[in-house]
């Protein structure tokens, strides 16, 4: 199979990864009056998943080990796409909470073998297709966020319809993966987890960056639609303004990374994004008028899109080959995932205590200060050394 052919099979598998999370964000509120939920349990809607990319991305190497890459990607895309479908029948706070579950734990380990599919076909255009990879997600979250309306109308009324539906191209493109895939990659060999891992202080560095971005990425789309509607921002306005935020945040996703391989540092676009992020932050703490709203909204999309796809490069860019990269991936996005899972319930739980969205707003503050703290002193350990490698490598 030729290599633009690959990339459309990457772009494929990397599309399903958020549709089972971004498709409840513009409904949250329905779902909440629905099932007379309250802000915390909602928040676990979207909270679960990412805690599960977190937790079962430790299993990546006992799948690579069992079943090998391509089979396990095609595997997990089943589990998801009937995970999701089960949303139609199984409608409860309860279903919808197993159905989280088997979405999340699908994600915790497609992501990071997908990174050490990239590791091995593309060793030398890993930020590009890293680009590509967030593009592609980027275009599931828009996709899922702008249609959920007009589906749940058309099947009148019934979220938990107008949810299921997605599991059907998971579904399809899991098929298409074994039926190709097979062609493209030779079976992965096998690593397992060692105290050397566990002992790079780099490592959990990395492992935090992801884990703040994560956590700022679905703090913000869990509940900035709560936050324009406190602030007198209409609905529908609200509506649009979070799918403007996923479109923005999915092209910024694939021109910082393909930027990055041409001009300035790692540590000069985190330094960008902060600022993005800080100015999105102090906008909406002493802001109320539409138009600044909307500039906030634009600098957060900016920023979380350069943010994701930095995470996703560095532990490819310190692996050594495909099998490995899988391993530093899933490391940094188990801790990472984590962190950011546990964040919107926690920032759930401050707006219910305080009846008031500025948990948020001072979270997105404090988040662009840590990111900027942690990824200048990412930046600061590993500027000579990767300097060489880039220029023998260009894998930058």
């Amino acid at each position: 199979m030729t290599k633009k052919k690959t990339v459309l099979l990457i772009f494929l598998v990397a599309f399903n990864l958020r549709l089972g999370i971004s498709s409840v964000a513009p409904i949250l509120a329905t779902i909440q009056r629905s099932l007379h939920l309250s802000n915390f349990s909602v928040s676990l809607l979207i909270s679960i998943p990412v805690i599960c990319m977190g937790v079962l991305a430790f299993l990546v190497a006992f799948v690579q080990k069992k079943l090998g890459r391509n089979k396990g990607i095609f595997l997990f895309l089943l589990i998801l796409g009937v995970a999701t479908l089960s949303r139609g029948v199984f409608n409860s706070f309860l279903g919808l909470v197993v159905s989280t579950l088997l979405i999340g734990c699908s994600i915790a380990l497609i992501g990071p073998l997908l990174s050490g599919f990239i590791k091995e076909i593309f060793p030398e255009k890993a930020g590009l297709l890293i680009g590509i990879y967030s593009l592609s997600m980027g275009l599931g979250s828009v996709s899922a966020s702008s249609l959920m309306g007009p589906l749940t109308r058309y099947f009148n009324g019934q979220w938990s319809t107008a949810l299921a539906v997605w599991g059907l191209l998971a579904i399809i493109s899991g098929f298409i993966w074994k039926l190709l895939a097979d062609k493209t990659t030779s079976p992965a060999t096998s690593k397992q987890f060692g105290t050397s891992f566990f002992a790079d202080k780099k490592l959990w560095k990395l492992a935090l960056f992801f884990g703040i971005q994560s956590g700022v990425f679905y703090s913000f789309t869990t509940w900035i639609t709560s936050a324009l509607l406190s602030k007198g921002v209409s609905p529908i306005w609200s509506i649009t303004l979070l799918t403007t935020f996923t479109a923005v945040q999915m092209i910024s996703s694939f021109l910082i990374p393909t930027l990055m391989d041409k001009f300035g540092t790692t540590k000069q676009w985190i330094i960008c994004c902060s600022f993005c992020l800080l100015g999105s932050a102090l906008l909406l703490i002493f802001a109320n008028r539409l138009f600044m709203l909307v500039i906030s909204i634009l600098l957060a999309a900016i920023a979380t899109g350069g943010f994701f796809p930095i995470a996703m490069l560095l532990p490819i860019r310190e692996s050594q080959d495909a099998s490995q990269a899988s391993i530093y991936a899933s490391i940094v996005q188990a801790f990472g995932y984590m962190i950011g899972g546990i964040t919107p319930v926690l920032i759930g739980s401050f707006i219910d205590l305080t009846n008031s969205t500025a948990s948020l707003y001072w979270f997105l503050l404090i988040g662009a200060i840590l990111l900027l703290i942690v990824g200048h002193s990412l930046e600061s350990e590993e500027t000579d050394g990767k300097q060489t490698r880039v220029s023998q490598s260009n894998n930058h």
